[in-house]
């Protein structure tokens, strides 16, 4: 799917895709459209940020996810509005940033504004297998 495609799709709790996603969802889905990658399908109330962030750890214990130091290609954005994390985007080829958003839905933004709209980058995670592409 084009990255574009994505763009303007509303945000719906637990939503997988094509036409509504979750902050997770989005992940999978771009990650299995663009990079061949399966990421594990898990259940978490994405309205509450201590169960995406749970899910995440959960999936770094299992070695799912690498961290690394900086943003590349197909990484997953840990994000807050505060210190916690709760909310995950991805990073495109272009250098922004997608991600779903309840009341916003997915949108792209430049990986070097995003504290202009709020958002801070806590941690990079890479997938820790094999990439298609």
């Amino acid at each position: 799917m084009n990255i574009e495609a994505y763009i303007g799709k509303p945000w719906a709790n637990g939503a997988q895709g094509p036409d509504a996603f979750d902050c997770y969802g989005l992940v999978r889905a771009v990650l299995r459209d663009c990079c061949g990658v399966d990421a594990p399908l898990v259940a978490f109330d994405a309205s509450r940020s201590a169960d995406c962030l749970r899910t995440v750890e959960e999936q770094r214990r299992r070695h799912v996810w690498r961290e690394i130091n900086a943003p590349q290609p197909w990484a997953v954005a840990l994000m807050s509005h505060g210190r916690r994390p709760h909310h995950v985007g991805i990073a495109l080829p272009d250098g922004s940033l997608l991600h779903s958003m309840e009341g916003a839905g997915v949108v792209r933004q430049p990986l070097p504004r995003l504290r202009t709209y709020g958002w801070n980058v806590l941690q990079w995670l890479a997938w820790n297998g094999e990439v298609a592409a």
